[in-house]
This record gives C-alpha cells, structure tokens and sequence, in this order.
C-alpha cells in the first residue's frame, strides 16, 4: 500500500481513496493525505524587491484582492520559490473551517496539494509546460511559463470540463507556440487522461506520463508538508532598552580606561583619547540605528494599516443598484475603479442609481447593445468611494 492517499468529501465527510479510485479505511501506514484541490485556491505572485521578514505581511495584504470573503475567515500558506534575484510566492488559501476539518480527520498527517508534488518537475529547467494532475473527482492544471509556474485552474471531471473548455483554449494555449505536456494520474486513469487531451488540447508532441504509484515520494514532496505554521525565522529590531544598555556599557568602559590611565605620560593620554573618540563615533553609530529602527517601526505600522478595498462589498453595493433587472456577465475591480459587464433592462435608469449612490463616483455607462426588444447589453464603468 503507498503511504500517499487522496481525501474527497463525500456525503459531508472526508473519505480517503487510492490512485485506483478505490475506499479506503483509515490505517497507520498512511503518513500524508492529498487534499481535495477543490476545497482550496492556487496563485502564483511575483514579489517585489523584500526582506524575508517583510514577504508574509506583504501576502497577508494581497490576499484581500484575490481571495474573495472575510479575511477573519480565510487561512493562508505559502511557499517561495527563488530565480535567480527574482522570487516568488506560491499561496495557498482556503477557509479556517475547512483546515479544521481535514486536521481532524488526519490528525498530525502531512497535507499536500498537487503543486506539493510535482514541484520538482515543474521548475526543473526553462521551459514552457503545462502539468495535468489528474485525479477521481476533479484535475488541475498548472502552466508553467519559462519555468516559472504562472497560473492554475481546476476542473470537476463531472461538469468542469465542458463549462471552461473555451476559457482553457482561450487562456491558455494560445499563450504558446511550444510547449511540453506532463501528465500525472493513476494507472487505472491514464487512458480516460489521453482521451481527455484529444478532446480538449491542441498537442503537437506526445503527452509525458507519470503513474502516481510509481513516483517516490520521499524525493518529490516536503514531508511536513502544507498548513503545519512552523515559526518561521525572523529577524527582530533591536530594541531600543539594548541599545541605550550597549551605551551605557560604552560610557562606563570609557571611564574605567580614564581612570585606569589618568597618570600615564602624554604620549599614552593621547591615545587614551583617540580611543575616547573612537568610541563616541560608535555611540553616535548607534544612535543613528535606533532611529533607523523607528523609521522601519512606523513604515511597518503604515504598511499594516493599509485596507484594500473588500470586493465582496463593492458586489453588494452594485447588486442593491441594479436590483433583479439584470444580470452581472463580468466584473473588475482594480485598486478603486471597477467595471461591469451586465444584461438588462433600462440601463440609463441604473445609472441615475448608481449616481444618486454614495458608494461610488464618477459612474460612465460606456456601451449599450440591444439583445432583444427588452433587454441591452451594457458595460459602466466608475471609481469606489474609499473612506
């Protein structure tokens, strides 16, 4: 039996399966669990020029503009990944509820998702790729852009695949002219996979197969795996009490020296003082120090409080503005301007909402396509009131 098994909701608890798809019941030679990549969100950022102290708080204040819902509500991992000066994080996010749930199911177990795996094979060298992770319920499919992984996407094998075969061809095959294909599922799986990729894909090169009972596992994941929230390393500021002790120390040694060699000739006074001097120029190091620490102090206080603007409520505002007449087709929200893409009725009568709203400014109705007698498609566009 592999040590390696898969957890799926089923009936409203989480079941484990094997890579044949089969129930299994809960056994000690288990030692990780694959989690449901349907429970959980996959990003790709790029980040900016950053200390390793700096790196979470800078994820815990993007996460708010890619991860709908209550931030109280939402739990998050990451992992880095280094190319040459360039990093980049790998977020993991998903409900508190739900980590809870899988913990209690498999206790102190490592969790992982698909990326946990075939991270090694992903960022091996620079090439393009596209890695399907193909499994009982759901797939994922992860592109990897010369050999920085760029974006995923996951899809129900019951009702995903035909709903999102246009966004797939659309977003992501045109985005190469060359590119390899590495496939990883069950042995029992492989050729519902090939059959998947002769529908769905445009493959000009024969798909590389990896069986998941096959691979050694102790080479291609972390064994802590993800969600454990091991302290990371950081480095704190001095603080101010050390430096004003560092002083002190400074002060007292200076004047234990003086009155070590108060009667000692001219010449020795000399150098007692250039030694004297030697340490003011240290104290006033110090001091520089410390108010290098409060600037970092206040940049990090300024940098904590920083809101971003919470996109499910800016949603709730434009759906009290339009109301049942319409149906939102697309939404975006950049900093404080957004845009919406919606059918229906009488849009200039929305746009007097929307202007008589305190919850948005410089509101534009940009287009107007009638669909039929009752109906129009229109595109506004506007800024957020941020308070």
């Amino acid at each position: 039996m592999n040590s390696i098994v898969f957890a799926e909701r089923k009936d409203s608890c989480i079941q484990y399966y094997n890579f044949d798809g089969k129930f299994i019941t809960d056994n000690p030679m288990i030692k990780a669990v694959l989690v449901s990549r349907l429970d959980f969100d996959v990003k790709f950022i790029k980040l900016p020029s950053l200390g390793e102290n700096d790196i979470e708080h800078f994820l815990r204040y993007k996460i708010r503009s890619l991860y709908p819902g209550n931030p109280e509500e939402t739990i998050f991992d990451y992992d880095i990944i280094k190319r040459g000066k360039n990093k980049h994080a790998v977020l993991y996010i998903t409900l508190k509820t739900t980590i809870s749930e899988y913990r209690k199911k498999v206790n102190s177990r490592a969790l992982l998702l698909p990326f946990n795996i075939v991270r090694n094979i992903a960022l091996e060298n620079n090439k393009n790729k596209i890695i399907i992770f193909w499994q009982l319920f759901w797939f994922e499919i992860i592109i990897v852009n010369n050999g920085i992984p760029h974006f995923s996407i996951v899809l129900n094998r019951e009702n995903g695949s035909s709903q999102r075969k246009y966004k797939l061809n659309e977003l992501l095959l045109k985005e190469f002219n060359d590119f390899n294909l590495i496939c990883f599922c069950g042995k029992s799986d492989k050729e519902s996979l090939k059959s998947w990729i002769m529908d769905n894909l445009k493959v000009t090169r024969q798909p590389l197969f990896f069986h998941l009972e096959n691979l050694k596992w102790n080479k291609v994941i972390n064994p802590d795996g993800i969600f454990r929230f091991k302290k990371r390393k950081k480095r704190k500021l001095l603080s101010k009490i050390i430096i004003y002790i560092l002083a002190g120390v400074a002060f007292a040694l200076a004047l234990l020296i003086l009155n070590k060699f108060k009667n000692f000739e001219d010449e020795n006074y000399r150098d007692l003082n250039r030694y004297y001097s030697k340490i003011k120029e240290n104290i006033a190091e110090v001091k520089a120090l410390e108010n290098d620490i409060n600037n970092m102090e206040k940049q990090l206080d300024v940098l904590n409080n920083k809101q971003p603007v919470d996109s499910y409520q800016v949603l709730t505002n434009i759906a009290l503005v339009l109301g049942n007449s319409a149906k939102i087709k697309s939404f975006i929200l950049e900093g404080s301007f957004f845009r919406i893409e919606a059918t229906g009725r009488k849009p200039m009568e929305m746009m007097g909402v929307f202007n008589k709203s305190s919850a948005f400014k410089n509101v534009r109705l940009i287009k107007v396509i009638p669909i039929n007698n009752s109906e129009n498609l229109f595109v506004i566009t506007g800024n957020i009131n941020v308070k």
